[in-house]
């Protein structure tokens, strides 16, 4: 899991997994993060959303029965619209 710290507070964020440990994989982070800084979010609120759809997008990839090791960037970037959509149902 992701720990998010800002001053005094400290989330833990519930979601991901070891599918997200490779290169390129914190690239999409850092770019949801500023997609989110651009739409006004605070860097707080931007970076906890952000590492929460991130992870959730890898444990989605598990959860359909696809392998941790074939999980890419490229795969991340294509799932965030589906992503995003369940999330808000």
């Amino acid at each position: 899991h992701t720990v998010v710290a800002y001053q005094d507070i400290r989330v833990i964020v519930p979601t991901g997994n070891v599918a997200l440990a490779k290169a390129g994989s914190g690239d999409v982070l850092a770019g949801l993060i500023t997609g989110l800084l651009a739409q006004k979010l605070s860097p707080f609120k931007a970076t906890l959303v952000a590492c929460y759809l991130h992870g959730f997008i890898a444990d989605e990839w598990i959860r359909r029965g696809q392998d941790f090791l074939s999980l890419t960037p490229s795969d991340i970037i294509e799932l965030i619209p589906q992503a995003l959509h369940q999330l808000r149902k």
